[in-house]
């Protein structure tokens, strides 16, 4: 029996999946794989294939509006700094099938929640069109951050959507959110993951 038209489609599609599954979830977050310091180094280059080759809609995991407060929750910044970001992201926006890139934030009370923090990123909208996804923080033993204070998260947000620009609340329940591990892998590694979204 003859495969249908589309399945060398369709399997050329999922290689190139597995492939950038494989830089931009396991390499991104963890040192699971044993190329991981060479990934980091190519983030942008990667995003820009992703773009070309297999554009899904993209989501990065942001946690802070400035370099100086990024370089300390996401050390990937320290390589490439929010410039080269969100130059990368601004690219990849010419072939996504969204004409916008979710920016994921963790809220962590009086480390990147203030009212500052939010105008600042106000300031990042205006580089690169996007979308604010605002995620409480799940607390977990001897944790060294803090959810923010609901009210604190309603009024970062306010700020953000005064400036006409769309930001979610992500809800939270008991033993749901981020984990532990999760977190430390999105804080403490390559920020940037994408949602498998490809049409």
């Amino acid at each position: 029996m003859t495969a249908p038209p589309d399945a060398t489609r369709m399997d050329r599609w999922l290689a190139r999946w597995k492939d950038a599954r494989r830089y931009f979830v396991f390499n991104a977050f963890d040192t699971e794989l044993p190329d991981t310091a060479a990934a980091q180094r190519r983030v942008k280059e990667w995003i820009d294939r992703l773009r070309d080759e297999c554009p899904v809609a993209l989501a990065v995991s942001l946690h802070a509006p400035n370099d100086a407060l990024r370089d300390r929750l996401v050390p990937i910044n320290r390589r490439h700094p929010l410039a080269e970001l969100m130059a990368a992201c601004q690219r990849y926006l010419e072939k996504a099938p969204r004409d916008f890139i979710t920016f994921e934030y963790v809220m962590l009370d009086g480390v990147n929640d203030t009212d500052a923090h939010a105008r600042e990123l106000v300031g990042i909208a205006r580089r690169v069109r996007c979308k604010f996804n605002l995620i409480p923080f799940n607390p977990f033993p001897n944790a060294s951050f803090r959810r923010s204070p609901p009210e604190r998260i309603r009024s970062f947000a306010e700020i953000l959507r005064a400036a006409g620009l769309t930001a979610t609340v992500r809800k939270t329940r008991s033993g749901c959110g981020m984990r532990p591990a999760t977190l430390r892998r999105s804080l403490h590694t390559p920020a940037m993951f994408f949602a498998a979204q490809p049409f």
